[in-house]
């Protein structure tokens, strides 16, 4: 089962292979010590993001932010949020980039045996 720690390592890992991608082999760039750091920390926050939300006090606090309704909404809403708040080029990416990161917290509760609630 995975706890905070887990959490954390997978979110920022997922952000910093997508920071690596981006860089390396998209735009050719160098990667940067701060590029590297700040990733994988953003990826943290968003892979613990769910939890902040919904704290794990029991079992079964699994709720809104850990259905499988809130991901679609996410997924299905994002171009909608990057309209409300004016974000392009990068900040689309880095929009998308964290909803990878708080979508890797689903994938891993979802391997669990309480899985994820639907709504």
């Amino acid at each position: 089962m995975a706890n905070g720690k887990t959490h954390l390592m997978v979110g920022g890992t997922v952000c910093l292979a997508l920071y690596v991608i981006h860089h390396k082999f998209v735009n050719d760039q160098d990667l940067t010590i701060e590029g590297v750091l700040g990733t994988f920390s953003f990826g943290a926050v968003g892979g613990l993001m769910a939890d902040r939300l919904e704290p794990a006090t029991n079992p079964h606090h699994r709720k809104f932010f850990h259905s499988m309704v809130f991901a679609a909404i996410a997924l299905l809403g994002k171009d909608r949020v990057c309209q409300v708040f004016n974000l392009t080029g990068d900040g689309k990416r880095y929009f998308d980039w964290f909803l990878s990161c708080y979508g890797s917290h689903l994938f891993l509760d979802a391997q669990t045996p309480m899985g994820l609630p639907i709504l």
